[in-house]
C-alpha cells in the first residue's frame, strides 16, 4: 500500500487507474452486498437509508461514482472537525475532575469519589437516563463507549443526542431535529440474514 501511495503521488496516470479501480470495487460492494448502501436504496430499505443518511433525499443528493473525488487536505494541516471529549486530552495524567467533566459532557455523572488516574481502574458512572454502571475510564475516555443500557435495542439515538452533547456531535450534523425514529431489534434482521 505504501508503494501504491508513493506511485500515485508521482505518476498521474497511475493515480487515475488506482482511483478508477477503487471506485469500481467500492461500487460493487455498495450495490451488490446486502449491507451496501446502494443495495439498501435499490431494495427499498428506507430504515437503513434514514439511519445512515437522515433521509432518502439526503442519500439521493450524494454524487454518483463518476463524480470527481473531493480534494483532500494533507495530514499536515489542522483537523477541522475534531470531536470534543469533555476533558483536556493533552493532559499527561488525568484526575477525578477530568472523569467528571467527561461524564457531564455525556449528560451524566461520575459517581466515584476518587480516582488514582489509572485508566484501567473501573469507576462508577451514571448516564443522562439514570442508568448506573461501572466502566474503565479508558473505555469511556479513549474508546468512546458510554452507557451499556443505552446501547439498545431499541435504539433511540435522537433521545440520546438530546441529552448527550458528546453523542450529539456526530448525530446532529446528519439528522434533522424532527427525526424521532426508534430503531427496534427487528430492524437489523437483514444484516443477520433475516427478512
Amino acid at each position: 500500500m505504501r508503494m501504491v501511495a508513493f506511485l500515485a503521488k508521482r505518476i498521474p496516470s497511475f493515480r487515475k487507474r488506482v482511483e478508477a479501480e477503487t471506485r469500481k470495487r467500492l461500487a460493487e460492494l455498495a450495490e451488490k452486498h446486502r449491507n451496501g448502501t446502494g443495495y439498501w436504496a435499490a431494495n427499498g430499505n428506507e430504515k437503513r437509508i434514514e439511519a445512515f443518511y437522515g433521509s432518502r433525499a439526503a442519500y439521493d443528493a450524494i454524487p454518483g461514482w463518476g463524480a470527481p473525488l473531493p480534494v483532500m487536505e494533507s495530514g499536515d494541516g489542522p483537523v477541522k472537525h475534531r470531536l470534543s471529549h469533555g476533558y483536556d486530552e493533552m493532559k499527561a495524567v488525568l484526575d477525578i475532575d477530568d472523569a467528571r467533566g467527561a461524564a457531564a459532557f455525556r449528560g451524566g455523572r461520575c459517581l466515584s469519589e476518587a480516582w488514582t488516574g489509572d485508566l484501567y481502574e473501573s469507576l462508577d458512572w451514571e448516564c443522562a437516563f439514570g442508568h448506573r454502571f461501572s466502566m474503565k475510564p479508558y473505555t469511556v475516555l479513549k474508546a468512546g463507549h458510554w452507557c451499556p443500557d443505552c446501547e439498545g435495542p431499541p435504539w433511540r439515538y435522537h433521545e440520546i443526542a438530546d441529552r448527550n452533547p458528546f453523542f450529539a456531535q456526530v448525530w446532529t450534523p446528519l439528522h434533522s431535529p424532527s427525526e424521532r425514529r426508534v430503531y427496534e431489534e427487528a430492524d437489523i434482521a437483514d444484516i443477520a440474514g433475516g427478512s
